[in-house]
């Protein structure tokens, strides 16, 4: 493919593009922690929706100053690219069993032996990395 000149090439702002990406982690990548987050909630009040539009807006803002402090041009996209990739794993590893990574789940993750990391590693985790299912 040719490259486009300068002036044609479509050009973004870093800020915008780590808070596009952490809307979109917060959004999908957390699935087991939103569910546990809103069970018992009442979807028919609008009190609910509100908590849960705060709960996003806080957690998005959270992510967002703590990324954009130590983003520049040079490693924001690699950054990214590997935030991404560890959050798709870390939510495979949610959905198929069925926890939420807190402090001590990562205590463990981090004690794990070379076995028990080959038995974790599968071509389900690779499939769900590399393509989202």
């Amino acid at each position: 493919m040719m490259d486009l000149p300068a002036r044609l090439r479509p050009t973004i702002r870093i800020e915008t593009l780590v808070l596009a990406v952490v809307v979109w982690l917060i959004a999908t990548a957390n699935g087991a922690w939103w569910s546990a987050a809103t069970a018992g909630v009442s979807w028919s009040r609008p009190s609910s929706w509100l908590f849960v539009g705060c709960v996003f807006a806080a957690l998005v803002a959270a992510h967002f100053a703590l990324i954009a402090a130590v983003s520049n041009r040079w490693i924001v996209r690699p950054m990214l690219t590997l935030l991404i990739i560890a959050s798709a794993a870390a939510a495979w590893y949610m959905r198929s069993f069925a926890v939420i990574l807190d402090p001590t789940m990562m205590q463990n993750v981090l004690r794990t032996d070379r076995h028990e990391a080959a038995d974790l590693l599968n071509l389900d985790m690779i499939a769900w990395v590399a393509f989202g299912r």
